[in-house]
């Protein structure tokens, strides 16, 4: 996890099948609680495949 501002965590994995990295952006209150998140794929061409509106967690 890669944590660019406090309010922002970046993770990534690997989704060999797709031949792609998922990224997840999470945004957190100022207490540090997850509130919502996106989600997208890049492609090994670099494309951006897929994305999900942001949505809050459960």
């Amino acid at each position: 996890m890669c944590e660019v501002y406090k309010q922002i965590a970046i993770e990534r994995e690997r989704d060999e099948g797709l031949r792609a990295y998922e990224y997840v952006v999470v945004t957190h209150d100022k207490e540090g609680n997850e509130v919502e998140y996106i989600s997208f794929y890049v492609a090994d061409s670099g494309k951006i495949h897929f994305v999900k509106d942001p949505r809050p967690l459960p």
